[in-house]
């Protein structure tokens, strides 16, 4: 007993120490982060009074003109030793809108004196432009950079005008350096030893290295003890970048910490006392009232135990708690006879309900064997656990042979992943219903089966122990609905295909009822303009006459207009009346460079167009050289009329096949997709004169010869012009416009009308 009493006071004595200690050391932190706090903001209210300075010294008038024309007298009544002491400056700098630095100086408040300005800092205004900031007129940047000399306060504010409205006239940066008296000043202010070490520092004490390690942006103040008389608090400092750069820290005495020592010395010797006491009285009463019945029970307690009869009994005697536990003990060996007997009943009928669940489980078993749908179960590990014969059939594997094996065995290689996606579903509480997952055959067919699953929970209800499936083997029906699916594929595929050829043979029927309106219109106009044209020209002939070998200048440059007029009144005539009758050919051997030589003398190409004829003297080709003269020559017309300023054309040729391909490239000012689309539409034209009929009119000759022409254009690079016509006529299929085509005897002997 004695030795409870003295565990126990020793548990009490050692609680009680843990608890105060760890309160203590708790209080010790609080008080010391809160020091640390304090000096932090002590440290910031430095930075906003060096940035109120700043402030009052940019958003000035003088200072805004000193900056643009660094006059000497603003330097001589301003920045003068005096100010620095007093402000408690180390450094100025005046930078104007180009970067250029009006004027620096650094002051050296121990000994009263000017030194030169840092060269760290001019290196940092050079390099990183946010200490130059000008992008906002209302925030300054404020922090600590870390320079060769050590680190320093810094503040980088715009200069502006009194009232504080721009444009930025420039940049002003004041500095006063954390050095060992701007320490003192702080540890005076705080009444706290101050330390400062640079990170970057090597070597680095022991209790910095520490607090280096704790400190980060989640846990920005660290605590530790220095001894059993001194606790210090470390914070990070960051640069204006963002960057930790310094560890500032803060001792104290540990006032806290020798109070909990001394409470918990107090503390103890209070519960040993206590102890000695409370134990003594105890071992007294006990030795009286308990511990000699407590002998006597446990002494029944044996011998019932040794007899195994549970129908004998212990004695009861008195009215307090240890004959209540006799009472309790009698109920209990009480009750003991009674489980006993009912215990030899349940095993008896536990023997017989076990009977009766092998011959259910039996049952069950056929039922699912002998079933005539595949039928599998499996575990959440995915490993088979039943497989029935119909599932033997359908896979052609053995019972005996996938047991415990992973259900992936049943899958071709190119689907279990899809598979068993689906199937790894069911662990999330789903449950398939007509999915279709296909099964490998052991000869390597591979069937569709539709599958539908259900969960086995556990008697609980919440967790799964294992999934059972069954299938539906569809690969006939799926193979008949895949060869319906194709047959109608190809069913609207015909439909389509002739659905296309009506809309086409529709579209050249409008095409060609529109292109014949458009031809019985131009002849009409043609045929009624020729005759008055004529006339005009024979009365300005006859005016020519008239006036003879000496007429006025004005007069003859009226003529002139009138006769040139005439003649392109007659160009466009011809032009709708070529685009209205049909179209005959005259077909003639040629090669591609003489055509191409006879197209250039029709065109008039100024000096400043430079032209690059690369054709090719073969091979012989049919065609109608009027015709595609004028095609040609109205391609050399047109590129030369798109480079206004000068350019370059080149012409070439070359065999492609059983056809021969012409390309005329420009590099002239180009055309718009919308407008290279329309070009061979008749009547559409870009140019100031003209009846948009010349291209249109090409289109007509070359597709007349079997040919095509393509076009493309890029605006401001130029245009590329590519024609085709075949070596040899090849017979002409039925609708589209009608073509005379006329073969000399030298080349064929017969004339055609296709």
């Amino acid at each position: 007993m004695s030795v409870a009493v003295i565990s126990l006071v020793g548990s009490l004595v050692v609680i009680s120490q843990a608890i105060t200690m760890q309160s203590t050391a708790a209080m010790e932190r609080k008080a010391t982060s809160q020091s640390v706090s304090q000096v932090l903001n002590v440290l910031s209210n430095e930075l906003d009074d060096l940035n109120a300075t700043t402030q009052d010294y940019a958003t000035w008038d003088d200072t805004y003109a000193f900056v643009q024309d660094g006059n000497r007298n603003y330097i001589d009544l301003n920045l003068i030793d005096g100010t620095f002491a007093n402000l408690r400056l180390n450094i100025m700098l005046f930078v104007n809108v180009s970067d250029q630095v009006m004027f620096g100086k650094a002051y050296d408040p121990n000994n009263g004196t000017e030194v030169h300005v840092p060269q760290g800092l001019l290196s940092q205004v050079i390099a990183n432009p946010l200490i130059l900031r000008r992008d906002s007129m209302k925030t300054p940047v404020v922090g600590t950079i870390l320079l060769p000399e050590g680190p320093l306060l810094v503040v980088s504010g715009p200069i502006l005008k009194s009232d504080g409205q721009g444009p930025v006239g420039g940049t002003l940066i004041t500095g006063r350096f954390l050095d060992s008296a701007e320490l003192a000043f702080l540890g005076k202010t705080t009444q706290l030893p101050l330390a400062l070490q640079v990170i970057a520092d090597s070597p680095i004490s022991s209790d910095f290295q520490t607090a280096n390690i704790s400190l980060s942006k989640g846990s920005p103040i660290f605590v530790q003890p220095l001894n059993d008389e001194r606790v210090a608090g470390y914070a990070l400092l960051d640069d204006v970048y963002g960057n930790p750069i310094l560890i500032l820290r803060a001792d104290m005495p540990r006032d806290i910490y020798a109070q909990g020592l001394a409470s918990t010395f107090y503390i103890a010797v209070s519960l040993v006392v206590m102890g000695i006491v409370f134990g003594s009285l105890t071992m007294l009463l006990l030795e009286k009232s308990v511990v000699s019945r407590l002998a006597r029970l446990g002494k029944d307690v044996s011998d019932i135990g040794r007899s195994g009869d549970v129908s004998a009994r212990v004695s009861e005697t008195g009215k307090d708690e240890l004959s209540s536990l006799g009472g309790g003990i009698n109920k209990m060996l009480s009750t003991l006879g009674q489980t006993q007997q009912q215990l030899e009943e349940d095993i008896a009928k536990r023997k017989q309900t076990e009977k009766e669940l092998v011959d259910t489980r039996n049952y069950l078993d056929n039922l699912l064997n002998y079933a005539n749908a595949p039928i599998i179960v499996w575990d959440p590990d995915f490993k088979i656990t039943r497989f029935n014969h119909a599932f033997e059939r359908l896979t052609g594997l053995n019972q005996d042979n996938v047991m415990t094996k992973r259900l992936d065995i049943l899958f071709p290689q190119d689907k279990k992943e899809e598979a068993m996606t689906h199937i790894q579903r069911t662990l999330a509480g789903e449950y398939m219903e007509s999915v279709e997952i296909p099964v490998l055959h052991k000869d390597g067919t591979v069937r569709t089966v539709l599958w539908n699953s259900a969960n086995i929970f556990d008697p609980s209800g919440r967790d799964i122990i294992a999934t059972i499936a069954q299938g539906q083997d569809i690969t006939e029906r799926k193979q008949m609905l895949q060869r319906l699916e194709e047959y109608s594929q190809q069913l609207e595929r015909m439909v389509e295909q002739r659905t296309k050829q009506l809309r086409g043979t529709q579209e050249q029927l409008v095409k060609a009822e529109r292109l014949a309106t458009i031809g019985q219109v131009a002849a009409m106009v043609g045929h009624d303009l020729r005759n008055p044209l004529t006339g005009i020209s024979g009365a300005a002939y006859y005016l020519r006459i008239k006036l003879g070998a000496n007429p006025e200048k004005k007069m003859l440059e009226m003529l002139e207009i009138i006769e040139k007029d005439i003649q392109y009144s007659n160009k466009i005539i011809t032009d709708l009346m070529d685009y209205s009758r049909e179209m005959e050919l005259e077909l003639t051997e040629t090669t591609p460079k003489s055509i191409i030589a006879e197209s250039i003398s029709l065109a008039q190409i100024p000096e400043k167009v430079q032209l690059a004829d690369s054709t090719l003297n073969e091979p012989r080709i049919k065609m109608d050289i009027d015709k595609m003269k004028r095609v040609f020559a109205n391609f050399i017309k047109n590129a030369v009329e798109a480079m206004p300023q000068g350019g370059k054309l080149a012409i070439s040729s070359r065999v492609s096949g059983n056809d021969v391909e012409f390309t005329f490239i420009d590099t002239g000012v180009g055309m718009a997709k919308e407008v290279s689309e329309k070009i061979w539409t008749p009547l559409f034209t870009t140019k100031a004169k003209g009846m948009g009929l010349g291209l249109a009119i090409c289109k007509r000759i070359v597709e007349a010869h079997q040919g095509k022409i393509s076009v493309e254009s890029i605006v401001g690079e130029g245009t590329t012009f590519t024609i085709t016509i075949p070596l040899e006529p090849k017979p002409r299929v039925e609708g589209g416009e009608k073509v005379w085509v006329n073969v000399p005897e030298s080349l064929l002997s017969t004339t055609t009308k296709p």
